[in-house]
């Protein structure tokens, strides 16, 4: 699924989606050949983790350095 649908599913923004990407907290699964982002289901799980977390006060910095 492209970041738009992932967005829509998850209810995180585009824009911090695309955040989560430069800051390696939460990268997409690969790329469609015109260069769009394209996530897996277990991107999508990973991403509800990481809101989780945010929710409970854990920065994104340690959650990418963990």
């Amino acid at each position: 699924m492209l970041i738009g649908e992932v967005s829509q599913r998850s209810g995180v923004s585009v824009r911090m989606l695309r955040h989560y990407d430069r800051i390696g907290l939460m990268s997409p699964s690969g790329r469609t050949s015109t260069g769009y982002r394209r996530y897996e289901p277990d991107d999508l799980r990973r991403l509800f983790r990481v809101e989780s977390l945010r929710t409970l006060g854990v920065l994104p910095r340690d959650v990418v350095n963990s």
